[in-house]
């Protein structure tokens, strides 16, 4: 087996992220990982991180695979095997019999207007370590978020693939810390003025952006936004959607 087929001529990818689901309702559990192989007994994946509930993973147990594209996600059934090999641990999950398309969007977005702060990276450069009191960083705030970006007010000094440090306020919500890396995608014009839409960089994608030595100059919690921390996010925000939508605000 060298490769997975989902729906709509679409097909898994080496390195794609995944989330497993663990058990059902409110005590489920979810964690994260990332597709390593693909062997004749099935899919390859790193050890998969913890991330939020109650059901632990075991070894042998069914799960549900969630993959999210642009377009949808998709999800199906599969039982895990955990694994070591020279000290690195593993797992292989059974091949789907069925792959299910679950929703229209890569990530939930909702209209929120929340306090949040970012300076523009000029050619990339970095603050200088210990000079992080020294940066002029830009008030703003969201007009919608998900966990892959947001839509913020910008003061025109904003250009389509410029590097910012973001700093939200949600996050303080999430306990995750901040700031993060974010790369605009695309510019608006809004009644009350210019606006732009940033996504967020998870850490495993810094080395596309920059190269080693501003990689490491990075304050931590560039560095430490990982899958994990992007899937608790998203979680937040489904909830907070959920309980929008009972209130009849959405």
């Amino acid at each position: 087996m060298q490769t997975i087929q989902l729906p709509h001529n679409q097909e898994l990818k080496i390195w794609e992220k995944i989330t497993l689901k663990v058990g059902d309702g409110k005590e489920a559990g979810t964690y994260a990982a990332r597709i390593e192989d693909f062997l004749n007994g099935g899919i390859v994946i790193t050890n998969p991180e913890y991330v939020q509930g109650r059901t632990l993973m075991r070894d042998g147990i069914t799960v549900t695979v969630q993959i999210t594209r642009e377009d949808a996600a998709y999800e199906f059934n599969s039982k895990i095997t955990q694994r070591h090999n020279n000290g690195t641990a593993y797992a292989i999950l059974t091949p789907p019999k069925q792959v299910r398309r679950v929703q229209r969007r890569l990530f939930c977005r909702i209209d929120l207007s929340s306090p949040a702060e970012y300076v523009v990276l000029e050619g990339g450069k970095l603050p200088t370590k210990g000079e992080d009191d020294k940066i002029d960083w830009k008030n703003s705030h969201t007009f919608d978020v998900s966990a892959g970006g947001a839509l913020i007010q910008s003061h025109d000094d904003i250009r389509v693939k410029d590097l910012l440090l973001l700093r939200l306020g949600l996050f303080d919500e999430v306990q995750l810390a901040s700031p993060i890396l974010a790369v605009c995608r695309r510019l608006v014009k809004l009644e009350t003025g210019p606006a732009a839409g940033v996504e967020f960089v998870v850490a495993y994608d810094l080395p596309d952006l920059l190269d080693d030595s501003k990689v490491k100059a990075l304050p931590p919690s560039v560095r430490r936004f990982s899958d994990m921390a992007q899937e608790r996010l998203s979680r937040h925000l489904f909830d907070r959607q959920i309980e929008l939508r009972n209130k009849g605000l959405l």
